[in-house]
């Protein structure tokens, strides 16, 4: 399966028409059209959109690695018990979920910022 077919999976998983889906993306129905054939590439930030979007792994779209979706069920019974334990307030649970679904670069990045803050 590749990307183009990737991301028509996503969409008709979403029950979203090109134009719908395109829509959320801020593209246009053709794009989408065009993506999906492959005969235009899918930009590095499209793609992480489209997984911050509708809960998809950055790895599954971008490259076919397993699993595709971002289990919501597991994430959230995960996050659910580490606010009973760290007294984990709404916004910390909101960072949590954004920084599942970041792709490796993304959350690598994060990891860094976070030791420059944390050594100052």
């Amino acid at each position: 399966m590749g990307i183009g077919e990737r991301l028509k999976y996503i969409r008709k998983s979403e029950g979203l028409t090109q134009a719908e889906f395109g829509a959320k993306l801020g593209v246009s129905e053709s794009a989408i059209s065009n993506y999906e054939s492959e005969k235009r590439p899918l930009s590095d930030s499209l793609i992480k959109l489209v997984c911050k979007t509708f809960k998809y792994y950055y790895d599954w779209l971008s490259e076919g690695v397993d699993p595709p979706k971002i289990e919501a069920k597991i994430v959230n019974a995960t996050i659910d018990a580490l606010e009973e334990e760290f007294a984990l307030s709404d916004f910390d649970k909101k960072i949590m979920e954004a920084y599942l679904s970041f792709s490796p670069e993304e959350r690598d990045a994060i990891r860094k910022f976070i030791k420059i803050i944390r050594d100052a």
